[in-house]
């Protein structure tokens, strides 16, 4: 069977509005808002990571700003990709059912497409089995290239500066253009000034906490990031809530991640079943 191609992938970065709790913030993306939007159709890929900001794994480099700023401080990124352009559009016809649902839980939304190379590496992911239960530690960084290197050298270089040293994906991202973001919610900030934009996310799987530091520290992955790097912004990855995988709900999608899991320690197997299923909804047809 032939892979599916897909458009370039999606990647939103969420702020927590100051109003509402992180237990809060957390319990309503993956358990409200998050089902929501894995019933709109078009999306082939929803997954959501749950991040929180931990400078002190990532190695202090002279020239690599390791600081986030308070305005630009994530809480979760939503991974989300497409299986066709006529997918993208049915999402964007019906995207307003979860944009007015953003004003309640987000500060800032960013949403930045990733680049043809990424597109490629995600499609391949995307369809094969899952491997974040063999990497259980996992880091999510938000990277600024040095100005004199192409975006294209930019992210040739940064693959071979991450792969020797953990199990990762990489995005790189083309610019944002402000003006033309047209999946706009009310009282949501998305303005990023170009100096504040990123280049690059990466997700960077370990075994464990102890091979992460040793990872890190290593001499040749310190000593070449600053020919790389302008800024490694580093988060702890506290879970992964997948919403959507291949054009199917997970069950976390249908009814919610803290539900799942619940179902999933219990073991009630007969939660997962059609039958019981069919009573939990399907997703909006175009």
């Amino acid at each position: 069977m032939s892979t599916p191609s897909l458009v370039v992938p999606m990647l939103v970065l969420l702020s927590r509005r100051g109003s509402i709790s992180p237990e809060d913030f957390r319990a309503y993306w993956q358990d409200v808002h998050g089902p929501l939007a894995a019933r709109l159709p078009g999306l082939h890929h929803y997954r959501q990571l749950h991040l929180q900001a931990e400078r002190g794994w990532w190695p202090e480099v002279d020239g690599v700003d390791p600081g986030v700023p308070p305005q630009d401080r994530v809480d979760g990124i939503a991974e989300m990709a497409f299986a066709s352009y006529e997918g993208q559009q049915a999402y964007a016809a019906h995207a307003h059912l979860t944009r007015d649902d953003e004003q309640y839980l987000f500060r800032r939304t960013v949403r930045y497409l990733a680049d043809e190379v990424s597109a490629t590496e995600s499609t391949v992911r995307i369809h094969q089995p899952d491997t974040t239960q063999a990497t259980p530690f996992r880091l999510c960084v938000l990277f600024r290239r040095r100005t004199e290197l192409s975006p294209s050298l930019f992210a040739e270089r940064l693959r071979a500066l991450l792969l020797p040293i953990s199990d990762c994906t990489v995005w790189t991202l083309q610019p944002r253009d402000n003006g033309k973001n047209h999946l706009l919610s009310v009282n949501v900030d998305h303005d990023t000034p170009p100096g504040r934009q990123y280049d690059a996310i990466g997700e960077l799987g370990f075994a464990s906490a102890m091979q992460a530091r040793q990872r890190l520290a290593e001499r040749g992955f310190v000593e070449q990031q600053a020919s790389v790097l302008s800024a490694a912004h580093v988060y702890r990855i506290e879970q992964v809530a997948p919403m959507l995988l291949q054009g199917r709900m997970t069950l976390s999608g249908r009814r919610g991640h803290t539900v799942a899991q619940l179902i999933a320690r219990v073991g009630a197997s007969n939660q997962v079943e059609p039958a019981v299923l069919s009573y939990f909804g399907e997703r909006l047809s175009t």
